[in-house]
C-alpha cells in the first residue's frame, strides 16, 4: 500500500510540474482558499504568528494578512513542483528583475561567500538562481517521505550545486567550501537543535536561532550577503543585499540578533508571502509561557 501511495504521490507532483506557471498558481491559490476555510493548524498557527509580530496592524489587518499568507503558501506548494521540473532556461525567463547582483559577481573571490535566503518567496528559485554564479553548497536535509528525495535532489543539482547531509560532515564541507572562496547557501530560519542555536530576538519576541552562521563567520572570515526570490506579476523579482552590521560580530548574541535583523528585513519584501506557517517560536526561554496553544 505504501508503494502505491508513493507511486502515486510522485505521479501526481509530475503532474502539475507540467502545468503553466499561471495555471499553477491559480490552482493553488484556490488550495489555499480552500486550507483558510478549512482551517487546519497551518492556518492556526499563521494567524497566531502574525497576531504577535504584527501587533500593530489592527484585526482586521492581520486577518487579511494571514489569509493572503496561507493563500500564497498555496501557490508555493504547486510553483515549487513546476519550478523543480522545468529546465534552468525556463527559470531564467520567469525572472523579472535582479537588484543587488553586483554583489555577487563583484565580489572579493579571495574569500568565500555565504548567501542567506530566509524561507520567504520561493527559495528554490533562489538557490536555483544562485547556483549559476559559481560553485556553490547547500546544507541538504532529506525529506520524511523517502519517496521524494531523488525528485528533489535532482532538482537541486540541475546546476552542480553541491549538497552536503546536515550533520558534522555537512558542516565541514561548508568550511571547505567557504575556506576555497567559493559560496554556500543557507536558511538561516530554521528552528535549529539544541545545541545549535541561542536565543535572539525575532520580531519583539524570543526565538530560538541557529548559531552555525556565526560559527562559520568566525572560523573563515566570509563575507555575507542576504537573498530573496519574491513572487511578482509575470514571474519573480531576485533581491540580493548586505547583511545587516554586526553579523559577523565575535559576540554571539549581537551577531544572532543581526542574523534575525536580516529575517525581518527578507520578510519586509514581501509579508504575506513568508512562512508563517512554521512554528518558529514553539521553543521559548526557561520559565516563558507556551507561544502555541495547538
Amino acid at each position: 500500500m505504501e508503494k502505491i501511495i508513493a507511486k502515486l504521490t510522485l505521479l501526481t507532483l509530475r503532474s502539475i510540474g507540467r502545468l503553466p506557471l499561471p495555471a499553477g498558481l491559480f490552482f493553488g491559490a484556490l488550495l489555499g482558499r480552500i486550507a483558510w476555510l478549512v482551517g487546519p493548524r497551518e492556518v492556526h498557527t499563521t494567524r497566531r504568528n502574525i497576531e504577535a509580530c504584527y501587533p500593530q496592524l489592527n484585526a482586521r489587518e492581520q486577518t487579511a494578512l494571514a489569509r493572503q499568507s496561507v493563500i500564497e503558501s498555496g501557490r508555493l506548494a504547486f510553483e515549487i513542483n513546476i519550478v523543480w521540473q522545468r529546465s534552468t532556461e525556463w527559470l531564467h525567463g520567469q525572472i523579472v528583475s535582479i537588484s543587488g547582483e553586483h554583489l555577487i559577481t563583484q565580489r572579493d573571490k579571495s574569500r568565500g561567500l555565504m548567501i542567506l535566503g530566509p524561507h520567504v518567496g520561493n527559495w528554490e528559485v533562489l538557490g536555483a538562481i544562485c547556483s549559476g554564479y559559481g560553485p556553490i553548497a547547500f546544507l541538504y536535509q532529506p525529506p520524511k517521505k523517502k519517496h521524494l528525495e531523488p525528485l528533489m535532489i535532482a532538482a537541486r543539482s540541475k546546476q552542480g550545486a553541491t549538497q552536503l547531509p546536515t550533520d558534522v560532515r555537512g558542516v565541514a564541507g561548508l568550511m571547505r567550501t567557504l575556506k576555497r572562496g567559493e559560496t554556500i547557501g543557507i536558511l538561516p530560519d530554521q528552528n535549529p537543535d539544541d545545541n545549535g542555536g541561542d536565543f535572539a530576538e525575532l520580531f519583539g519576541h524570543q526565538a530560538l536561532t541557529m548559531t552555525l552562521v556565526h560559527k562559520l563567520l568566525q572560523k573563515t572570515g566570509a563575507q555575507v550577503i542576504m537573498g530573496a526570490a519574491i513572487r511578482v506579476p509575470g514571474g519573480f523579482a531576485i533581491h540580493f543585499w548586505e547583511a545587516p552590521a554586526g553579523i559577523d560580530s565575535a559576540d554571539e548574541a549581537e551577531s544572532l540578533r543581526a542574523l534575525n535583523v536580516g529575517v525581518e528585513q527578507s520578510v519586509a519584501l514581501a509579508p504575506s508571502q513568508y512562512q508563517w506557517e512554521y512554528k518558529r517560536f514553539r521553543r521559548q526561554p526557561e520559565g516563558m509561557p507556551r507561544f502555541y496553544h495547538r
